[in-house]
Formats: structure tokens, sequence, C-alpha cells
């Protein structure tokens, strides 16, 4: 439901939601989450009208994008990341966790520099699943748990 032009609502008679409350800056959504969601990260309003108008075909909404979730049923969250030294530190002591990232990474991550390896590193082992939640099972990375 919303304004967006890509699929704005409408009103029952057919005219447009934006004719009565002109451009809404969010966009609402109803979830049923079975299962957990991916990642989403969202520029801030500076930074979204910013990206939109340097590459509009891949920001193609100058929109930031808050977001309130409103549970039904009891619901879990996981917000943010731990401190890099916690990072580091769980990177360094839980052998199976270091295998998910290359030395490269966490060679970046100890120098805080760029890390969007780690993240990129991450995101790769992460899509296979099976070796994920294998090695989540293994007691030895009971630590993991609260990680990921």
């Amino acid at each position: 439901m919303g304004t967006h032009h890509l699929l704005p609502s409408a009103l029952h008679t057919g005219e447009p939601l934006s004719t009565i409350v002109g451009n809404l800056p969010y966009l609402f959504k109803v979830l049923s989450v079975q299962k957990p969601l991916s990642i989403q990260l969202h520029p801030d309003k500076p930074t979204a009208v910013k990206l939109h108008s340097q590459d509009p075909s891949h920001y193609p909404d100058d929109n930031h994008k808050p977001e309130m979730t409103l549970s039904l049923t009891e619901f879990h969250l996981l917000y943010g990341f731990r401190k890099r030294r916690e990072i580091i530190r769980l990177f360094t002591s839980i052998p199976k966790l270091r295998k998910l990232i290359s030395s490269h990474s966490l060679v970046q991550l100890m120098l805080h520099k760029d890390i969007s390896y780690i993240l990129s590193d991450i995101f790769l082992a992460t899509s296979y699943k099976d070796a994920i939640h294998a090695l989540i099972q293994n007691k030895e990375t009971s630590a993991l748990a609260g990680f990921l």
C-alpha cells in the first residue's frame, strides 16, 4: 500500500491514493514471517537522494526506507553488528568459523580497513545452508549461535 509510482494504491473509486495524501515516503507491507528474512541495508534520506541522482537505474527511489515492525505473534529480531574486536575474537578463536572468511578479509578487518570483503565472504559462505547448519550443530562452535 502506498503511492510509489511503480505500484500505487487506489481508493475504492479507482482514484489514486496520492490524490488524497500526496507522496507517502514509506511503503506499507504485511509479511508472514515463517523463516528468517534476508539482511537488508537501506540508506538514510540524504544518501538515498544522492544515490538516486547519481545512478537512478540502480537506485530508482530517492526515499530512505525506515522500517517499523508490529508483530501479531512472537517475533525475534537481530539488529546491528557486534563490535569489531568481538568479531575478530570470534573469527580467530573458533576454527570452523574462521573457515568462512579469507585470510585477506581477516587482515582487512584487523587493520580497520574496508569490511566489505568479510561481508562478501560470509554472504557466499552462508549461501550454503546445509554446511552452515552442520557447523552450528557442532558443540565446539556453540558460541557461534549468538553470532549468526
